[in-house]
């Protein structure tokens, strides 16, 4: 597992990419290194993070449903056995903040979240 690399990904129908490229943007400039792919279904996101030897997941969520999408993706990260981190970032309903961090979703940072603070955060939880 790469130590400074990070898988940031959100769903190829989602328009809205702006945050998550700046984002990006701001961790390579923090010297993480960034793969960032959109994907098509849910077994994409693992399929990339396990390729690449990510240390952590990045997803990004403002049209799709994060609860589905990080079920689904926590399940196979189970099935797996892989401990990868998951740090999920974008417009999300209260009521879906608390079931995510019930599926053991490292953080959610919304709208208006300071990039350093997010930079910081995730340089802190890479092995």
């Amino acid at each position: 597992m790469n130590k400074q690399k990070v898988l940031m990904t959100r769903s190829h129908l989602e328009a809205h990419d702006r945050g998550i490229k700046y984002t990006s943007k701001k961790l390579v400039e923090a010297g993480v290194e960034v793969v960032y792919a959109p994907f098509r279904e849910i077994s994409d996101i693992y399929k990339t993070a396990v390729e690449e030897d990510v240390g952590m997941i990045g997803l990004s969520c403002s049209a799709t449903n994060p609860v589905y999408i990080i079920s689904e993706l926590m399940k196979l990260l189970d099935k797996k056995q892989e401990e990868l981190p998951v740090v999920v970032g974008g417009v999300i309903p209260n009521a879906d903040i608390t079931k995510l961090m019930d599926m053991k979703v490292k953080e959610v940072f919304g709208p208006g979240s300071d990039p350093n603070a997010i930079v910081e955060y995730v340089k802190g939880i890479l092995p």
